[in-house]
């Protein structure tokens, strides 16, 4: 996070540009770009220069591109490449909805029989996020339920599973990487809903990884109440 008072001096009264503020504070240009816009700091434009069309603003189509991203997205940071690759037509054309949402120009591919990646360019999209912290994220999702919901489902459409198990729904997130879960993690329980977190894990010779990794897991009625939070437009049935 960059304090307003902090942006004030250095673009307001100091008047360096977006680019030299970015260098001085050890952040992309876009971050400094975005925390201004979140301050309400007004923004110079060079003359003859269009401000950038992505639109970085606090809403849904945000806060659930985000979430998809963390869950399964992949940034290439030379290529400024924005990717998610997915087996669901209907989580491919969400997604393609909430890239274009956001001011991504993307396009729908079929590399195989099985797999739909949806795809966009965008240096400055791509140098903003792989800028963001869990904490920058948790930031701008912050307190607002509707953006918190948003969050959890694109991260469950593009990460998590669903199973019944002795008659329960059940659901589950697993991963190698203990800071995204236990943010996910941190995340549900802003909510009435009771989760568990476990980890390390020891792999079996079957999984996916040979690294040890955690989960979360939310049983029966928990479940069943994250998928009404949520709503997610994949993995959404309810077992009884």
């Amino acid at each position: 996070m960059i304090e307003r008072g902090t942006l004030e001096k250095l673009y307001v009264h100091d008047g360096l540009s977006i680019y030299k503020i970015g260098e001085i504070l050890g952040v992309s240009p876009i971050t400094v770009w975005y925390w201004l816009r979140k301050h309400n700091v007004p923004i110079r434009h060079r003359r003859g220069r269009q401000p950038t069309p992505i639109k970085l603003k606090l809403n849904r189509d945000l806060a659930y591109l985000l979430g998809l991203l963390l869950g399964n997205g992949y940034i290439n940071k030379y290529k400024y490449s924005i990717s998610l690759s997915t087996h669901s037509d209907t989580l491919a054309r969400q997604a393609f909805s909430a890239f274009k949402s956001v001011g991504l120009n993307a396009r729908i591919y079929r590399p195989n029989t099985t797999t739909i990646q949806v795809v966009a360019y965008s240096k400055v999209f791509a140098e903003w996020y792989l800028s963001l912290s869990h904490s920058d994220i948790e930031n701008i999702i912050g307190g607002r339920n509707e953006l918190v919901a948003a969050f959890l489902k694109g991260f469950y459409e593009s990460n998590g599973v669903i199973w019944i198990d002795r008659g329960y729904t059940r659901i589950s997130f697993i991963g190698v990487d203990r800071g995204i879960l236990e943010f996910i993690y941190r995340q549900i329980l802003k909510y009435p809903i009771k989760a568990h977190f476990y980890g390390p894990i020891k792999p079996s010779k079957t999984m996916f990884t040979r690294k040890p990794y955690y989960k979360i897991i939310i049983n029966g009625r928990h479940a069943e109440r994250f998928l009404e939070i949520t709503k997610p437009c994949i993995k959404n049935y309810i077992f009884s």
